[in-house]
C-alpha cells in the first residue's frame, strides 16, 4: 500500500507550553499552581513562590491571616521536608 503524497509517517511534534524546569524552579511552580488552583486561589492571585536551597518563601499579599495560614499549609503539602517561610502581608487594600 502506497502512502498518498504530503502525508508524513512520523506523528507531529507539540512543543509544550513551557520548558520543563527542575528542582527548586519546578518545584515553585508546583506550589504556586496549587495555590491557585485551589478553593481560595482568587486570594492568591498576588502571591508569588520561590524555592532556594531547600526553602520555600511565599511572598506577596493576601486578605486574611487566614489565607496566609492555607498557603503556608498548601506549600508545606507540597514541599514535604522544606522549610516554609510565610513573607505574605496581610492587607485587605488594592496592590501597587
Amino acid at each position: 500500500m502506497q502512502d498518498s503524497p504530503g502525508i508524513n509517517d512520523n506523528p507531529p511534534t507539540v512543543s509544550p507550553a513551557r520548558p520543563p524546569l527542575g528542582g527548586d524552579a519546578q518545584r515553585a511552580v508546583e506550589v504556586q499552581e496549587r495555590l491557585r488552583s485551589s478553593w481560595w486561589g482568587h486570594g492568591f492571585r498576588n502571591v508569588t513562590v520561590t524555592v532556594d536551597r531547600g526553602q520555600v518563601r511565599i511572598e506577596g499579599r493576601v486578605a486574611s491571616y487566614h489565607l496566609k495560614q492555607i498557603a503556608q499549609s498548601i506549600a508545606a503539602q507540597e514541599s514535604p521536608g522544606l522549610a516554609v517561610l510565610n513573607d505574605a502581608r496581610v492587607s485587605s487594600a488594592a496592590p501597587d
